[in-house]
């Protein structure tokens, strides 16, 4: 097993690094094309500062590192605190009109813990049922404050949303700490604070920032079952790891992508009974999580045989995503409505889907998927600003520069896309490095591989889904896992560089 397992380990490190490699050449590219020689060179040189600056102040936290192994935790708490002070103050500001499917998610549970029913967006669930699980959620929590006499239920959501991503930022610590130490957990910190739109996602409580803990969450915890040997424990890690799961599922089902790469470490390096555990487990939960969930939806509020009927089939959202633009497009939702029976419905939008990739052809095909990678992780703003259209409850001057129409956007952009590409050229310095470590046949630690092959599993799926920038933003904790390693191994390339000098010398 152990000489396949090596094959297996050098073809995914190699075609993860080469499909990143790939897409960062392609940002990078189209990121050129609106601009002059001279704001592309400014632009270049902004790349280069970045990456010098993280690379010094990493280095600097390096030898100190005996203060961070002391005070890190205190660093740490003040730093949660800080952020989640920040994203309430600026949500507060920004606070937004909920339209679409955001109204769908905070109106629905609105109107269900007020009247006891969300009927009035009955149709919007029966097309979309994914959805349900967020506004259940949302339901959840504005049932507990309106217990205690507490009713400002959009103040609720951006407190549910701070508390998550509060979260995601202790819980990328922790990975950080287990894997190397204090040094680069404290370093981790610094990555999430110099990102602006870390600030502002407060008031945007979808899918895509509720979700934003699960990726990390799974991934520490399947380092504790990794090293676990009794029993008990791998029962219990296992568990905590399928209800994770199936609550991120149900809250967006790209969280599962990451169950899937750590379910295929656990493959590779042959652990068969934690891997058939882990199986196990999250099968009995998820069906239970099913069967509770349609107790409560299903005999309640919705009927089964009009979802059945109504429910808006998986290819269509395949069937958008080959389209020009390849967001969501109302001609193609009436399309799919427009097919009353189910069946019917599926073969049809399949042989237009079938239709369309002829259309593109080979080379066509290709420039589409290279078009919808960068559509999907070219924007280091989070794509807020889709949500912030909607229109403030009240008027902020932030609005200038968070809209998409406002007069300082583009320097906002500019400046958050900056940096998120110096995060992913740290990112893909760390796939490539453990590529060609693998093939050299040196050590690599391959306990970092779920965190390479989710994003991967990200980017394959986008490829061929219906696609906004939004999408990505759920597993902006594991591309700060990668900068992270990134950083690491540059650190480490050029301490041997100066050994050998050093030898030589």
């Amino acid at each position: 097993m152990n000489k396949t397992a090596n094959v297996f380990y050098k073809i995914l490190y190699c075609v993860i690094a080469l499909a990143f490699f790939k897409l960062l050449l392609d940002i990078l590219g189209r990121d050129f094309v609106p601009r002059t020689v001279g704001e592309s060179a400014f632009r270049i040189l902004q790349w280069i500062v970045g990456i010098v600056i993280l690379f010094f102040v990493y280095k600097g936290i390096k030898r100190t590192e005996k203060i961070w192994e002391k005070y890190g935790t205190v660093v740490l708490a003040v730093y949660v605190v800080v952020l989640f002070a920040a994203q309430l103050l600026f949500g507060n500001e920004l606070r937004v009109n909920p339209l679409y499917d955001y109204s769908s998610l905070f109106h629905g549970a609105t109107d269900w813990v007020v009247t006891g029913t969300f009927e009035r967006f009955y149709d919007y669930y029966y097309y979309y049922p994914n959805n349900i699980g967020p506004m259940m959620l949302l339901m959840i929590a504005f049932q507990m404050a309106a217990k205690v006499g507490f009713y400002d239920f959009y103040l609720v959501g951006m407190i549910i949303n701070c508390v998550l991503c509060a979260g995601m930022v202790i819980a990328t610590y922790a990975v950080c700490k287990k894997m190397f130490s204090a040094s680069e957990a404290v370093f981790s910190l610094v990555l999430y604070a110099v990102y602006p739109p870390m600030y502002l996602m407060g008031a945007v409580f979808y899918t895509d920032q509720l979700t934003m803990i699960f990726p990390v969450l799974l991934y520490l915890i399947y380092l504790y079952l990794d090293k676990c040997q009794d029993k008990v424990r791998m029962c219990v890690w296992s568990i905590l790891m399928a209800v994770v799961t199936v609550v991120g599922y149900i809250l967006k089902p790209t969280v599962f992508i990451m169950l899937i790469a750590i379910c295929a470490a656990l493959f590779l390096s042959a652990q068969w009974k934690k891997l058939a555990m882990v199986v196990a487990i999250f099968v009995a939960v998820y069906i239970s999580a099913n069967l509770l969930l349609d107790s409560c939806i299903y005999d309640t509020h919705l009927s089964k045989q009009v979802a059945e009927q109504m429910n808006t089939p998986l290819e269509t959202w395949v069937m958008m995503g080959l389209n020009d633009n390849p967001g969501f497009s109302p001609d193609d939702t009436e399309f799919s409505r427009s097919i009353k029976d189910p069946q019917e419905r599926k073969e049809k939008v399949r042989g237009e889907i079938v239709s369309r990739v002829k259309d593109f052809g080979f080379a066509g095909m290709l420039e589409h998927l290279k078009n919808k990678g960068i559509l999907a992780f070219s924007d280091g703003s989070f794509e807020l600003s889709y949500t912030f259209l909607f229109g403030f409850q009240k008027e902020t001057e932030l609005a200038d520069t968070v809209t998409l129409l406002g007069d300082n956007y583009d320097t906002y952009w500019d400046s958050c896309s900056s940096l998120w590409y110096v995060y992913l050229i740290f990112c893909v310095f760390y796939m490539v490095k453990t590529a060609v470590d693998v093939f050299r046949k040196k050590t690599a630690e391959h306990r970092w591989l779920p965190v390479s092959l989710a994003s991967f599993g990200l980017l394959c799926f986008l490829l061929l889904w219906e696609v906004h920038a939004r999408y990505m933003v759920n597993y902006f904790s594991c591309f700060i896992l990668m900068t992270v390693c990134g950083v690491v191994f540059l650190n480490k390339c050029f301490a041997k560089k100066d050994a050998d000098l050093t030898q030589k010398g």
